[in-house]
């Protein structure tokens, strides 16, 4: 740049400067009224909320006058996934068993043909019978 232009191009790099260091707030335009809806609606949600875990039976009044949970819901949950868990465990249970019939009946059948035929090694001949 020309020295006659030394101004212009000091006020183009300053007003450059100024534009990097803008940020924009981006929020959202809401009037009161619609906020306040919003929020009553999220009040709502929750006391719906609130109402079906009273009716469940998951949450009780205090004598104190405080909301808090029913030991019998908490004693019910953990209840049913003992159950979860004992099912699985009795199914893997009945598995092994099913297995283990199995190999015993094989066993049977082999002990059943070895007592019908067998190879007397004194005579080197196979007996069919009783082996002694």
């Amino acid at each position: 740049p020309t020295d006659r232009d030394f101004m212009e191009t000091l006020n183009t790099l300053k007003y450059a400067n100024r534009a990097r260091n803008i940020t924009n707030k981006v929020s959202v335009n809401q009037d009161k009224t619609s906020a306040q809806l919003s929020m009553l609606r999220k009040k709502i949600q929750d006391l719906e909320f609130e109402l079906q875990e009273f009716r469940a039976g998951r949450l009780v009044v205090s004598d104190e006058g405080s909301i808090v949970q029913n030991d019998l819901a908490n004693e019910n949950t953990m209840l049913k996934t003992e159950n979860d868990k004992l099912r699985l465990r009795l199914k893997n249970m009945q598995s092994v068993m099913n297995s283990q019939n199995e190999t015993i009946a094989s066993l049977q059948a082999e002990r059943d043909l070895m007592k019908i035929k067998y190879h007397d090694e004194s005579t080197g001949q196979v007996v069919v019978g009783e082996g002694s």
